[in-house]
């Protein structure tokens, strides 16, 4: 979601700068919509998180997300993020508090049913384990930004 979002609001300013003031803005109204329809389904404010998965089943999913919060995909100062401004902190708290391991963060907070914290078995089950608790180094850089 983070980067369609992203996109479109690159597609309106491109757009602007090409001088189509008219299909800028309809890319800037799809962009509104989505950062709109984002915050109302994937908050949950009684938590103070962003869910990572929304009506799958007939249910939520706990959070595992810190892009959204602060992210932009470039830096620029015409690019909205996704998240609204006032949920960052709770996101990125959260994340720390939750998914923050001296290597790396979690791809999913331990606890849950279905955490995997190792990549056993062949090509198939290894996949399948990537997103069920595996540390990744690399997602620290996002959480430094979004900090």
């Amino acid at each position: 979601m983070r980067f369609g979002h992203n996109a479109l609001q690159l597609l309106a300013k491109w757009l602007r700068q090409m001088g189509d003031e008219i299909a800028a803005q309809r890319y800037d109204e799809h962009a509104q919509r989505a950062r709109v329809s984002f915050n109302q389904r994937f908050w949950f404010a009684e938590g103070g998180y962003l869910y990572d998965v929304v009506d799958c089943n007939g249910q939520n999913r706990y959070l595992r997300q810190i892009f959204p919060a602060k992210l932009r995909f470039l830096p620029s100062r015409s690019i909205i993020p996704l998240l609204d401004q006032e949920r960052w902190n709770a996101v990125v708290d959260l994340v720390q508090k939750k998914l923050v391991t001296p290597v790396g963060l979690r791809s999913l907070v331990t606890g849950r049913s279905r955490i995997q914290t190792d990549l056993p078995g062949d090509l198939r089950s290894r996949d399948g384990a990537y997103h069920q608790g595996t540390v990744w180094a690399w997602l620290i850089g996002p959480f430094i930004d979004a900090g």
